[in-house]
């Protein structure tokens, strides 16, 4: 789905309906996430503001998926399934890579932990 630097027009219009795709899954992702706390009383009433956060949340994280699936070659029906269900996860699979990143970068830098007081550096002692 990467887009050549000499294109057709067919070529960029399937460019083009790959990525509508891409956010229509995630957005739908994020619809059905909202319509779930409605109905587990997570969420009191409809918010108009609250859905619409959700689907511009779900949109960010599908788009964010649809990257790393391109990165890692992943086949375009598993980038789907991905893209829709991330978009459903919507802040929570922000959570959830946060996670991830960190503790990798932790393993590499040799710390125990990102967050940890040990991590951090050592600020300057202020003597009154």
């Amino acid at each position: 789905m990467d887009f050549p630097k000499t294109a057709t027009v067919s070529e960029f219009l399937a460019f083009v309906w790959a990525w509508a795709w891409v956010v229509l899954l995630s957005g739908l992702g994020g619809l059905v996430s909202f319509i779930q706390k409605l109905k587990s009383g997570a969420i009191k009433r409809f918010s108009l503001g609250e859905l619409v956060g959700e689907i511009c949340i779900a949109f960010f994280v599908g788009i964010i998926t649809m990257l790393f699936c391109q990165w890692a070659n992943l086949n375009l029906w598993l980038s789907a399934g991905l893209v829709g269900l991330c978009g459903h996860m919507g802040s929570r699979a922000l959570f959830v890579a946060e996670t991830l990143l960190s503790r990798k970068t932790a393993k590499w830098l040799g710390v125990e932990s990102i967050d940890s007081p040990a991590a951090a550096p050592a600020s300057p002692e202020v003597k009154p």
